[in-house]
């Protein structure tokens, strides 16, 4: 908000004296008096609806009451007065990035920095843009936002919110030694800052330095950061140097936090196996067995729900199912079998689900989505053999269905066929490696009593979680 106000103080000294409204409102801007400041420069516009100054500083007023949708109005109807203004898409693309539009605001600084290429202030909000896109779901844009802050850094070296963005993008686009150069000098330039400790120790666990972790992790603790996953990270640490009693104190205070993350109650199987307590080992691999499954049939449930919804995309329910059952009769074929059956789950009637996934699979009896579907449906009735049916069916048609390989490895796992399990974990694995498999890797290999490996898989994927943000 305050780059706001400081792009656009330099528009309210061309204002006209003469006009009272402006001189008020000029006034209540200059002495921080905001909602005094709108009203003048409402009233200044209605007298003069093209004057670029009223409608920057009406901008500014508004920025600064937070009303950046409004803001946003003023600066578009300054940039269609005066196009060539890079200043006028800067300030939009504030007022954008402040509002959640993203995308748009990334657009608002590439159109500043097309008309003034040294504009160094733009070049850093475009980062951000691009950042806050990624960190909203496209994750597509974090190599690019990593690229725009590189850019961004000669002009500002010594500003540790710009660096400390710079080395997280890093850090999620898998470049650890990068990240690391730069968490170590946002602590050197801000030495008090507990996110800048804390995430430097983060990255430092996620490449297996240990004991430096340990000394930042516990540099933030010491400045004030105290949540799940400063102690989930710090016991981890902690356990790989074998320190068990303080490992302990920190991942009973993570599980304290969070009893329903299942990682830390492998890390506590991992810690009380080293101590010699198998009744603890014991108490705590079955919590990590059951939340690790809850958390496997939720995931289930939503990949239907999701399926569900883009089969219909938008619009009245009964309306969508009607529409899908005149196409289906029309011409019969197995997508529109697929598409309605998701509907009427969707609907609430898994019944009627099952019986048009069947005609789907009767049409197309290799398509690997249909048996996914079904043996997804299968597992939701807990009829966990026929699920695994299902889901072998569906990698042999598709060997690259890397969540038919999944899926088949959670019903093994849960008809506690270990060995199987396994297989299909690791066959997933090797089409595609993310930490979801490789937990349930561990999980697997814990059961069948390959504590080792297990506890190699676990952090392995910890690691990856680590990198990515993921939960």
């Amino acid at each position: 908000m305050r780059m706001i106000i400081t792009s656009i103080a330099c528009c309210c000294a061309v204002l006209i004296a003469a006009n009272d409204s402006v001189r008020l409102g000029a006034k209540a801007l200059d002495s921080r008096d905001y909602p005094a400041a709108v009203r003048h420069f409402h009233d200044a516009l209605r007298a003069n609806p093209s004057d670029p100054a009223i409608l920057s500083s009406l901008g500014v007023a508004l920025a600064a009451l937070q009303r950046f949708a409004e803001a946003a109005e003023q600066f578009r109807a300054l940039i269609k007065l005066q196009p060539r203004v890079a200043a006028h898409h800067f300030n939009l693309g504030l007022a954008l990035l402040n509002s959640n539009g993203n995308d748009a605001a990334e657009q608002a600084f590439r159109m500043a920095l097309r008309i003034e290429p040294q504009h160094a202030r733009a070049r850093v909000q475009l980062a951000n843009a691009l950042l806050a896109q990624a960190r909203g779901g496209d994750t597509s844009k974090m190599q690019a936002a990593a690229a725009a802050y590189r850019d961004a850094l000669p002009a500002n070296p010594n500003d540790p919110e710009l660096r400390f963005n710079y080395a997280f993008t890093l850090a999620r686009t898998g470049d650890e030694e990068g990240a690391l150069r730069e968490y170590k000098e946002v602590v050197r330039l801000a030495p008090n800052v507990p996110q800048a400790h804390f995430f430097l120790g983060i990255t430092q666990f996620q490449a297996g330095n240990w004991n430096e972790a340990l000394v930042s992790l516990s540099k933030a603790a010491d400045k004030g950061i105290s949540d799940f996953h400063l102690h989930y990270y710090l016991g981890s640490a902690l356990l790989r140097v074998q320190d068990y009693s303080s490992a302990r104190t920190h991942l009973e205070r993570a599980a304290a936090t969070d009893a329903a993350h299942p990682g830390v109650h492998f890390q506590l199987a991992a810690l009380f196996r080293a101590l010699g307590d198998k009744q603890r080992v014991a108490t705590e691999q079955q919590l990590f067995r059951q939340l690790t499954a809850e958390q496997e049939s939720r995931w289930r449930a939503q990949s239907l729900e999701l399926a569900a919804g883009r089969a219909l995309k938008a619009g009245d329910l009964k309306q969508g199912i009607s529409a899908l059952e005149q196409a289906f009769e029309a011409k019969p074929d197995a997508a529109l079998a697929r598409n309605l059956a998701l509907a009427y789950l969707q609907a609430g009637d898994s019944e009627k689900a099952k019986l048009l996934l069947d005609r789907a699979l009767a049409l197309a009896p290799d398509d690997a989505g249909t048996l996914n579907y079904l043996g997804l449906l299968a597992a939701r009735r807990s009829d966990m053999v026929q699920a695994m049916r299902y889901f072998d069916r569906a990698t042999e048609t598709d060997p690259a269905f890397v969540d038919a390989r999944f899926n088949a490895g959670v019903a093994a796992f849960e008809l506690k066929r270990y060995s199987e399990a396994i297989k299909r974990f690791t066959d997933a694995l090797a089409v595609s490696d993310n930490p979801r498999i490789r937990e349930a890797l561990a999980m697997a290999l814990a059961d069948a009593g390959r504590n080792q490996e297990a506890q190699s898989q676990f952090e392995a994927g910890q690691r990856q979680r680590a990198r990515t943000g993921a939960r």
